[in-house]
């Protein structure tokens, strides 16, 4: 229950800032962290590598935002890998999934119906935002 309260605020939190400055605080996101990491220890997780598999996703978004110069934010990343301390990896997945095809459906809408180019940017916390807020109905 904390825990889905906790997500939800700071994924409101870093969707009004990834909004306003296109960027995401460090200070806040490595707050919230430190909240994921004390509350999974206090659920009494192993430290074995099932844990460790949760970081992956967002492993992988850092990896990527790396190889693109960015076409994907280290903030993007670094989201994803903090959820990985509150959510287990099929819920993390299904997050991003979510949010992904919601991202995509918006950038094809900004695309042809908006006249927008390859290259503009646009948030994606609000749509990890979305996403939760998917798993959490079903």
């Amino acid at each position: 229950m904390w825990k889905s309260i906790i997500v939800a605020l700071s994924l409101g939190y870093f969707s009004v800032e990834d909004i306003r400055k296109k960027e995401i605080g460090g200070l806040p996101l490595v707050l919230t962290a430190i909240v994921g990491i004390v509350l999974a220890a206090g659920e009494g997780i192993p430290g074995d590598w099932h844990v460790l598999v949760r970081f992956a996703p967002g492993l992988f978004c850092l990896l990527l935002g790396w190889a693109t110069g960015e076409g994907i934010g280290y903030g993007d990343g670094l989201m994803i890998l903090c959820l990985g301390c509150f959510l287990d990896l099929e819920q993390l997945l299904g997050v991003c999934f979510a949010a992904l095809v919601l991202a995509g459906v918006f950038a094809l809408v900004l695309l042809f119906g908006f006249h927008r180019g390859r290259k503009s940017r646009m948030p994606f916390v609000p749509f990890l935002l979305a996403g939760y807020g998917i798993m959490l109905l079903t």
